[in-house]
């Protein structure tokens, strides 16, 4: 008698195909899906991808002059953000037209917390010092 799972292996390998991507690298686990479920963004170093779910094909490569310790999608999945939190620098990307990119600098606070605002237009940064004169 054959057992279910060995009958489960069976039938995946002889009546199903499946279809394998390559292994993506990542940095401390930064590997994010959209909100709407088609975009999927991986982290190494100052690289930030873009995958299409669906196909498991990268999209676009973004690249930043620090390394990324945090990667965030707006809630419309128009944009990604890539943080620096020790540096201070907060990269912005868009999805939908590459060539545009904007910039955050915090300065020697650094950045405790970064996140996006529900209308995907706005960014909410708290700092981690506080400094009196």
């Amino acid at each position: 008698m054959i057992s279910l799972k060995k009958y489960l292996i069976l039938y995946f390998f002889f009546f199903r195909k499946m279809n394998f991507s390559e292994p993506i690298k990542l940095q401390n686990s930064q590997l994010k899906w959209s909100d709407c479920g088609h975009l999927l963004a991986s982290s190494c170093g100052t690289r930030t991808s873009i995958w299409d779910a669906a196909s498991i094909e990268v999209l676009e490569v973004f690249t930043s002059k620090e390394c990324i310790d945090y990667i965030e999608f707006s809630p419309d999945s128009n944009f990604i953000l890539a943080a620096n939190y020790s540096g201070g620098v907060v990269h912005l990307f868009s999805i939908n037209s590459p060539e545009w990119s904007g910039r955050i600098y915090e300065g020697m606070g650094g950045i405790l917390k970064v996140e996006w605002s529900q209308d995907s237009r706005h960014i909410i940064t708290t700092s981690g010092q506080i400094f009196y004169k």
